[in-house]
């Protein structure tokens, strides 16, 4: 029986990695991402050891597409916050000009 005690779900891997559950399945059917073992049923989660993980976590932060990626969701996040402050102000200056929102 595989030492589970330091395991990851596919879901927590994904977390520690900054990608999707989707992402970490793909890496494990890949090849690129070893689980230790995987839970009964169709439906069953994968489990992966931290360790295991967080060696793939270096090789993906080299990767120029990971990279990439990131760089696309700190832009994405940034934009999103300026969209708010920009929305919130022009609510402000609608209350204050008595047209509401």
């Amino acid at each position: 029986m595989p030492n589970v005690g330091n395991a990851l779900t596919a879901v927590e891997a994904a977390e520690l990695l900054g990608v999707s559950r989707r992402s970490v399945i793909h890496a494990i059917k890949s090849g690129k991402l070893a689980s230790v073992t995987k839970l009964p049923g169709k439906t069953g989660p994968f489990l992966l050891d931290r360790e295991e993980v967080e060696r793939y976590g270096v090789v993906l932060a080299d990767s120029p597409v990971h990279r990439r990626k990131q760089e696309a969701l700190e832009t994405e996040r940034a934009l999103r916050a300026e969209l708010e402050q920009v929305r919130a102000e022009r609510d402000a200056l609608l209350a204050k000009s008595g047209r509401g929102a």
